[in-house]
């Protein structure tokens, strides 16, 4: 199940407009963000940051992982490995850092199979995300 959501992460492509932002992100950082009412408490985790593209083109994609997620099929799972997300994703998302130090996944499987898809990167809210990550997961065991 999770190589489903992972792949698709990987393949799903959107781009960004490129605003500046005046939040600092780093790797480790965990923050609460403006959620799903079902996924009250979820968290989500800024595993690594990394620039794509080169010149007037290079864009910084931020590799995530999101705990806490309640799918109405519970064989969706509760976490989310790897998200590649664009600055402007976490800026519509984020509402404050957490000083939790709640167990997230490893991400590097999704790191991994996103560079050998050359993936893109989501530039929506992360509720967004999750949300559609559902109704894949819905679409998935409908078959």
């Amino acid at each position: 199940m999770n190589q489903i959501l992972k792949l698709f992460a990987a393949l799903f492509v959107l781009s960004s407009n490129g605003n500046a932002s005046e939040l600092n992100y780093s790797v480790g950082q965990v923050w609460e963000y403006k959620n799903r009412s079902q996924d009250s408490g979820s968290l989500l985790k800024i595993q690594k940051i990394e620039k794509i593209g080169a010149g007037d083109d290079e864009m910084e994609v931020f590799h995530i992982s999101v705990i806490g997620i309640t799918y109405a099929d519970p064989r969706g799972g509760t976490e989310s490995p790897h998200l590649p997300v664009s600055r402007e994703t976490l800026d519509q998302s984020v509402s404050k850092l957490s000083g939790s130090n709640a167990k997230f996944p490893d991400p590097s499987e999704g790191i991994e199979i996103w560079r050998d898809a050359q993936g893109g990167f989501f530039s929506i809210p992360v509720a967004e995300i999750i949300q559609i990550g559902e109704d894949t997961v819905a679409g998935y065991f409908e078959s």
